[in-house]
Order: structure tokens, then sequence, then C-alpha cells
């Protein structure tokens, strides 16, 4: 009986050190590392935006430039990322009445490109920076100014300017 005891200890002895070595022992159940696929996408950003509120202009009649000759003053931001060569373009959205026209000597955004100087806006597009590139949220700005003939009619109304940055290349 005394040997029968013993062995029972014995194993009791032995399940005991089994158990304490399963709960001082903690499994590695995950990996030292692992991977996850990024899929990426770089594109270019171009954008501009006018800063300045309306513009109000006068001239008189047989005036082609304002009294002065300086315009007002408009501020815009242009953004231009990437390899390509961008330019602003403007153009007016409605013509404007005979013998009236509408100039803009719009400058350079943070001294990037070439500033075509003064020109007249119609309704068609005509270039007014070229060569603009590499730009992150920069600043510029522009003068506007109003111009009668001599064979102009005393009126008054409302006509939009529209600035747009494109690729050079259109």
């Amino acid at each position: 009986m005394v040997t029968m005891l013993l062995a029972v200890l014995f194993l009791v002895s032995l399940a005991g050190a089994v158990m304490a070595t399963e709960v001082n022992c903690c499994p590695d159940f995950l990996p030292k590392f692992d991977t996850l696929r990024v899929n990426y996408e770089v594109v270019p950003l171009t954008g501009l935006e006018i800063c300045t509120e309306d513009i109000s202009l006068c001239t008189y009649i047989g005036c082609t430039q304002d009294m002065f000759g300086l315009g007002k003053p408009f501020s815009y931001k242009a953004i231009a990322t990437g390899s390509c060569m961008r330019k602003i373009v403007g153009c007016i959205q409605s013509a404007l009445p005979a013998e009236v026209s509408l100039w803009t000597n719009v400058g350079r955004p943070d001294s990037r490109g070439t500033s075509t100087g003064w020109n007249e806006l119609t309704t068609s597009p005509v270039d007014l920076v070229k060569d603009i590139n590499k730009l992150c949220m920069s600043n510029g700005v522009g003068l506007v100014t109003l111009g009668a003939t001599a064979d102009a009619c005393a009126e008054s109304g409302c006509v939009v300017m529209q600035l747009t940055i494109m690729d050079q290349g259109v």
C-alpha cells in the first residue's frame, strides 16, 4: 500500500510539474512580422482661385484706358504641380457693348512663368501667363482696366471675367 501511495504521489508530482511547465510558458501564436500591400498614385494638381471680390470700373467715352492707366488690382492663387508646363488664359463670358473694351495684365504667380502683359479680353480665351510649373499654392496679382472709344455710347452693365489654368500644350 505504501508503494501504491508513493506511486500515486509520484504521478501527482509529475502532473504538477507538467502543469507548471504549461502555465509558465506562453506559446508564440503571432508571427514576428507581417506585410501590408499599399497601393499609391502620384498625380499632378492644377487649380486657380480669384481671391478678390467684384471690381467696379469706370471710363470716359474717348478714353481707351482709365485716367491714370493703372487699372484696378485683383489677387489670385494658383497651383500647378507636376512636370507639365501650364498657362493661365482669360476671357469674358459675354461680349461688351460696341466700342467698349476690358483689358487685363496678369502677373506671374510667385515669380514663376512669363506674363504676356496687357491683353484685351473677349469671349475667346487669350494667353495671359505662360511657362508656369512647379507651383504649390502660389499667389499672383493682376490689373483690369476699361476703355471706350470716341464712338462708344453711355451705358453700364456687368461682365464676368474668367481665368483658367491649363496645360500649355492646349
